[in-house]
């Protein structure tokens, strides 16, 4: 049909040939082409509109305009043709409009219009109508894949920085600012490796150096830079060769603080970018987050993956490499992984948007990796629901493995490996829980166990050999007890362990038992057999006690008893240790409460010469009475020794007989009286001890050759060498040094030589069997013979008798104490005894 043949499409005559000619060429156009009078009616429509719009022109021309244009629409499109009609230029005509088609849908159309109204033959507007629906469709599509990478750059822990092949920077993502705390466009523009001090530049430009010349490698580093607020902070760098893609077309550096452990995502790109940039700037997006080693992920409303990085890929074993959003994957393993999500992930998702924790997911081959995972939500605006989720996930395996051992090393004895105190008191207070909340009567019992003699170990061996028999002490205790028995480092050589749902109390006997015969046979320590004995205490647990550790106590209590008894064994707490044990706590307690009161006294016992009875010196003796009751030095000072308290208790008797010894020696005569105090190997292993020493004989003035110091036998057996050494300071001073109780720790007298002592005190013991003991009397001749051959002075102690007192001058000792010449006295009676008349021959003086 030519276009004079349209119906209600006529045109006003027109002479010539032009006039048809432009109709045909308008009719021939891909675009709608309307013409329409000044009273809006349409005068002729070209053919194309049925393709446009599934109208025929007939159609089109016999409708009112108004119900084509969308009616949102309508009042634009009016406003449009006005400015048409009024003569606005043809390049500023141009507008969308939605016009309606035969199917009753919308669609976008971009309308451009010119006045032909003067051009004979046509007398109308024309107006071309184009169909741009699908252009905005695809427009609005990218647009959303960029919005999309935008929100995962926002997550990313990563800054972004793109340069060029000069190393200019033409790029820098927004995380620059949460990062170090400065704008991204201030390093645009600027060289890399130019901040920095100069081992940092150096670092930096080597990397790039590196970069450039192996475009192959991926190039890692941490230098220290500056943080705005002035913190430095170590930053990783990771930069890759992009140069060769003409999607990215630069270095790509991604950088992150991993001072705080990768707790920074990268920041969001320009959001302004053109619409014929977008695609581009998505592509290249997706490289920078392939680079990085986080899992980045994308799901939809419903919780379906729609993308993954490299880096989750590889984890989830997705093979096919995805080169953009949208692109469909095969994930049947975790097509609907939020799903898997415990509720408060979701809940949190619903209330904040957002959550942050730690959770476990499974890798392609099976194996479940924890992981840190920061979660989004994005909603449509509209709507409320969510458009799609962003995920950002950290593998923390060795994170949590570190914390692991941390918690090991806290709980463990980094020794022998075995529990220590903190784990077992721990376990302890769950048994006598259990045992308390159990509705079936059970018992437990706790094994303390000591090494005999172990201090020999070190002495003998060396502390490295020492370490040894702890270790094969550990191993062998583990061997013998029962599966599910705690075996526990108490502390030093003390071991514990705790046994749990025993049948009957003597269950725990069996253990001790089995224990005893398994250290029958010797240790190997390189190469070389050692004998080793262990002392057990056993106890059992009582649900109803309040105090959960009261067991340990007892159980140590009980383990002394077998080493009083004779090592080698174990013994069974009994009531009566039970009343010891309570004294013994009862005792303590009031030794700290006595501490700030002044329960404490000192009383003097003197010490005379045997040959010719002259008092020579004096021995501070102490005393306590806590609260009307006296408590022999026998019961308390143990326990001072054991609990540290004979510090404090002895500077304060160090300190009142130093007073009182300088008051006695002010008095006529009595100038070179001298003074022994007993001092414990707690005291001497005090730092201060030494200085508090010199301190008092400063402070009052005293001749230091007039104070000694007395120590028990015992405590020098235990290291000779060592006590020595810690003696020495004192020998330097001039204070004497007394070995006291001599005998009792049963020495060989070849020990006298090699003792710092100035005087030997013979144990009572022995002054009680001259009576009737040769043997005791050979022992005493002996040893004050080879006191005599050592040039030392010899005391016996406890004389009580005048035949030992003539028996003791016989043997040739120089002087002696006890209750013959006179016991313990205050202050003032010894003074007015003694001291208020002169002293025999002077001696004194």
């Amino acid at each position: 049909m030519s276009l004079e043949d349209q119906p209600n499409l006529s045109l006003e005559p027109v002479s010539g040939r032009s006039t048809a000619a432009l109709l045909e060429l308008l009719g021939a156009s891909g675009d709608v082409i309307i013409l329409i009078n000044e009273d809006l009616t349409i005068r002729w429509v070209s053919q194309s509109v049925e393709k446009f719009a599934g109208w025929t022109p007939a159609q089109v021309a016999s409708m009112d305009p108004g119900v084509l244009i969308h009616p949102k629409d309508i009042a634009h499109a009016m406003e449009y043709l006005a400015d048409l009609l009024g003569g606005a230029p043809p390049e500023s005509c141009r507008t969308p409009v939605r016009l309606r088609s035969s199917h009753g849908d919308w669609r976008w159309s971009e309308v451009t219009g010119i006045d032909l109204r003067e051009l004979e033959g046509v007398n109308a507007v024309a107006l071309s109508i184009r169909d741009t629906s699908g252009l905005l469709g695809s427009e609005k599509m990218v647009a959303e894949q960029a919005n999309r990478f935008e929100a995962l750059l926002r997550n990313s822990n990563d800054c972004i920085i793109v340069s060029d092949s000069d190393l200019i920077v033409t790029y820098v993502s927004s995380a620059m600012f949460r990062i170090l705390g400065y704008e991204p466009d201030l390093a645009l523009g600027h060289r890399l490796g130019t901040s920095g001090d100069q081992l940092e530049r150096e670092s930096m430009l080597g990397a790039c150096a590196q970069v450039l010349e192996h475009p192959d490698q991926v190039v890692r580093l941490e230098i220290q830079v500056a943080h705005a607020d002035g913190r430095m902070r170590i930053i990783e760098n990771v930069l890759t060769n992009c140069l060769s893609d003409p999607l990215v077309n630069g270095i790509v550096t991604n950088f992150r603080d991993v001072t705080d452990q990768r707790a920074a995502a990268a920041e969001l790109i320009d959001r302004n970018r053109q619409v014929a940039t977008v695609e581009a700037e998505s592509r290249r997006l997706i490289e920078m987050l392939n680079v990085t080693p986080d899992l980045t992920i994308l799901a939809d409303g419903q919780g379906t993956i729609t993308y993954l990085n490299a880096a989750a890929r590889e984890f989830f074993g997705v093979l096919q490499p995805q080169v953009d959003l949208g692109d469909p994957l095969e994930l049947p393993v975790i097509s609907n992984w939020l799903g898997a999500l415990k509720g408060e992930v979701l809940r949190s998702l619903g209330e904040n948007g957002k959550w942050a924790g730690e959770l476990t997911l499974r890798r392609h081959d099976g194996l479940r990796v924890p992981m840190a995972l920061r979660i989004f939500a994005y909603r449509e605006a509209e709507t409320g629901e969510v458009d799609f989720y962003s995920c950002v996930a950290s593998d923390i395996s060795e994170r949590q493995e570190l914390q692991a051992s941390l918690q090991i090393q806290a709980t463990h004895d980094q020794l022998t490996g075995l529990p220590n105190r903190i784990f077992l008191v721990e376990k302890l207070q769950r048994a006598v829980a259990g045992l308390h909340a159990s509705p079936v009567p059970s018992r437990a019992s706790l094994l303390f166990l000591d090494i005999d003699h172990f201090k020999k170990f070190n002495d003998t061996l060396g502390h490295s050999h020492g370490d040894q028999v702890l270790q094969q002490v550990a191993k062998r205790l583990e061997q013998v007890v029962r599966p599910g028995d705690i075996v526990a480092r108490f502390g030093g050589d003390e071991f514990i362990v705790l046994c749990e749902r025993l049948d009957a109390a003597s269950d725990a006997v069996v253990i001790a038992h089995r224990i005893n015969e398994a250290f029958l046979t010797p240790l190997r320590i390189d190469g070389a057999d050692v004998a080793v004995g262990v002392s057990i205490g056993i106890a059992q647990i009582d649900p109803q006690e309040e105090d959960p550790l009261a067991v340990i106590r007892d159980a140590d209590a009980a383990m002394y008893q077998a080493k009083t008894g004779g090592r080698g064994r174990w013994v069974i707490f009994d009531r009566k240790m039970g009343a010891q044990a309570t004294q013994r706590r009862r005792i303590e307690s009031w030794l700290r409460d006595s501490l700030e009161g002044k329960e404490f006294a000192l009383e003097y016992q003197p010490v005379l010469s045997l040959q010719t009875g002259e008092l020579l010196a004096v021995e501070a003796l102490i005393r306590w009475n806590h609260e009307g009751i006296g408590i022999d030095p026998s019961e308390f000072v143990p326990i001072a020794e054991e609990t540290g308290l004979i510090v404090p208790i002895g500077a304060w008797v160090l300190q009142t007989a130093c007073a009182q010894l300088a008051s006695w020696q002010k008095m006529p005569g009595w100038s070179g009286l001298r003074l022994a105090v007993n001092v414990s190997g707690r005291q001497l292993q005090d730092p201060g001890f030494n200085k508090l020493a010199a301190g008092v004989i400063a402070q009052y003035a005293l001749t230091p050759h007039t104070l000694s110091v007395e120590i028990t036998e015992t405590v020098f057996l235990e290291d000779a060498v060592a006590w020595a050494e810690r003696l020495e300071p004192l020998k330097q001073l001039g204070i004497g040094i007394s070995l006291d109780d001599f005998g009792t720790g049963y020495s060989s007298l070849t020990y006298l030589r090699r003792l710092p002592a100035d005087t030997v005190k013979l144990d009572q013991t022995f002054v009680k069997g001259l009576d009737n003991s040769d043997a005791d009397k050979a022992i005493l001749a002996a040893v004050i013979s080879l006191c005599s051959t050592l040039g030392l002075s010899c005391i016996a102690e406890g004389i009580e008798t005048p035949i030992q007192h003539q028996m003791l001058q016989e043997l040739g000792c120089d002087a002696g104490q006890g209750h013959l010449f006179s016991p313990s006295l205050q202050p003032q009676e010894f003074e007015n005894q003694f001291l208020n008349k002169p002293p025999i021959g002077g001696a004194a003086q």
